[in-house]
């Protein structure tokens, strides 16, 4: 499930503090596990990217399943691997 946008008070925090610092922001709803968006992203102005992707799948490492595994590695690791290139 993708879900684009500020969701946590964690996030909201953060651009709180860049505004008060004169820091212009934009929550861009591109999907970074998709190379087009990123490739799309790249295209505008940008200073940087606070990388917010995640897939929560909380238990013990020893008992989660490889599935379960790869569903969080490949959230962080298919978006990084894209604005890499």
């Amino acid at each position: 499930m993708f879900v684009p946008g500020v969701t946590t008070g964690y996030q909201q925090q953060y651009i709180n503090h860049w505004k008060c610092q004169g820091v212009q922001v934009t929550i861009s709803k591109l999907d970074v596990t998709v190379e087009e968006d990123v490739q799309a992203l790249l295209h505008e102005n940008v200073g940087g990217i606070f990388h917010l992707a995640v897939a929560l799948k909380d238990g013990l490492f020893a008992k989660l399943e490889k599935a379960d595994f790869k569903a969080v590695c490949e959230t962080k690791y298919g978006a990084l691997s894209h604005l890499d290139k």
